[in-house]
């Protein structure tokens, strides 16, 4: 009677690319994000549409400026935002205000994406991109800029 002799083991992801060849996986930011700028008077979120589309949206709190669309003219307490879709344009529209925290803040010089949806946070305010396109919006509590 012969004796088979069985040996196991385990390999880590990163074992495994070596040998395979496969190449590392790289590090990429969460798919939702929440922050907002260091006064707190911005507030974005970056996540990606159940269509798949990502996206950003900033609200600015105490805005400084109106916006004339239908959803402005609401009673109750409205705040200013504007979105961006990867591969579309920025578009102005109002929600109702929060106060819930974010999860972050994004202090001055710093930037986070979700696809080709970048944002920095200056002290002029907070701009967003399309990296793609070229597709941009800046918003402040004293004013915003579409491009």
């Amino acid at each position: 009677m012969a004796v088979v002799a069985t040996t196991t083991f385990s390999l880590t992801a990163g074992a495994v690319a070596a040998i395979v060849g496969l190449a590392p996986l790289a590090h990429a930011e969460p798919d939702y994000q929440q922050f907002t700028s260091p006064s707190g008077n911005i507030k974005c979120e970056m996540t990606v549409s159940y269509k798949g589309d990502p996206y950003a949206n900033c609200v600015a709190r105490h805005a400084g400026f109106a916006v004339l669309t239908p959803e402005c003219d609401s009673a109750g307490s409205m705040n200013p935002q504007i979105g961006l879709t990867q591969g579309g344009r920025p578009e102005v529209s109002c929600v109702v205000a929060s106060d819930a925290p974010a999860e972050f803040t994004l202090h001055f010089g710093q930037r986070r994406s979700v696809g080709a949806i970048t944002c920095d946070s200056e002290e002029a305010g907070v701009t967003c991109t399309d990296t793609g396109t070229g597709h941009f919006f800046r918003i402040s509590p004293q004013s915003y800029d579409l491009g």
